[in-house]
């Protein structure tokens, strides 16, 4: 039984999906990953303007005129959804935490990817791999995913991204698409990541809240680690404090910046109180020109 929470959360998710998933969304998410290679499909005659590197020159002597070589791109490719729901990312400085923000990311890529005759499948972690839905294709696939996303109780207290990457490059075959959606807030990861951008396609989505890198105007505040308990209060009336927690934020930034790069990682990080379609689009469009 899905109880009437979840089936609402559901439903304005599926509502977000149907509105957000452009035909043009779909077709920037189909230049950002492509397939495997091309696989011949017809022929048909020759029109001005196509490539005369595909001509199929038996035809064309059997029939005494130009005959062009058409092509299908082989697709079919696995994404696979890796999501840290460890307790950071119930953080958020407005009403959408990170967590429900990962939620609606994994909606929006997974349709748009079985719309594309993608398979995707799904991880979710914390300091541990908590659930596993392999590959699959269809709507009602899709959605039984959402679900799982949505209702998952998180057990861990902590965050292991190299246990998951080292999980996830144990069970998926090479050159799968894998998006990691975290807020990054993790160490000793490094050689796990690097691994799987090379076996990988491998595209990082950070999940950022602004006041991570923006501190508050002023005043005193308590502020907790979701996931030590630890707790301190700090004065961001203070220019030290306040010039301290910035530099930190920038440096934090820079140093996971260079690993992607390192790694053969795309990164992209979101705010979840933005309007992030935006950005994920520019992301699709420019990543389709660069490939």
């Amino acid at each position: 039984m899905i109880d009437k929470e979840l089936r609402k959360k559901m439903e304005q998710i599926r509502v977000l999906t149907r509105k957000k998933i452009t035909a043009s969304f779909a077709g920037d998410y189909l230049s950002a990953f492509k397939g495997r290679g091309m696989e011949f499909e017809e022929v048909r005659p020759y029109q001005p303007g196509d490539d005369v590197r595909f001509l199929d020159w038996n035809v064309t002597a059997r029939s005494g005129e130009p005959w062009i070589k058409l092509f299908r791109e082989e697709r079919e490719l696995t994404m696979f959804l890796m999501v840290d729901l460890s307790p950071s990312g119930k953080f958020s400085s407005g009403e959408k935490t990170k967590n429900e923000m990962a939620a609606e990311l994994c909606a929006i890529l997974a349709f748009t990817a079985i719309s594309n005759n993608d398979r995707v499948g799904l991880s979710i972690f914390t300091d541990q791999v908590e659930k596993v839905i392999h590959p699959g294709k269809g709507s009602r696939h899709v959605l039984h995913l959402i679900r799982e996303v949505l209702s998952h109780k998180p057990e861990g207290k902590g965050t292991s991204l190299k246990q998951a990457l080292e999980y996830s490059g144990s069970i998926l075959k090479r050159g799968s698409i894998i998006i990691l959606i975290s807020d990054f807030m993790d160490e000793d990861y490094e050689n796990a990541l690097g691994y799987m951008g090379e076996k990988h396609d491998l595209v990082c989505i950070q999940l950022q809240d602004k006041r991570e890198l923006t501190p508050p105007r002023k005043g005193l505040f308590l502020l907790r680690d979701a996931e030590t308990g630890e707790k301190r209060y700090l004065d961001f009336s203070d220019r030290t404090t306040k010039a301290e927690w910035v530099r930190k934020g920038r440096e934090r930034q820079s140093n996971l910046l260079k690993l992607m790069r390192k790694s053969r990682a795309d990164l992209i990080s979101l705010d979840p109180e933005d309007d992030w379609l935006t950005p994920l689009t520019r992301f699709f469009i420019a990543r389709g020109k660069r490939l």
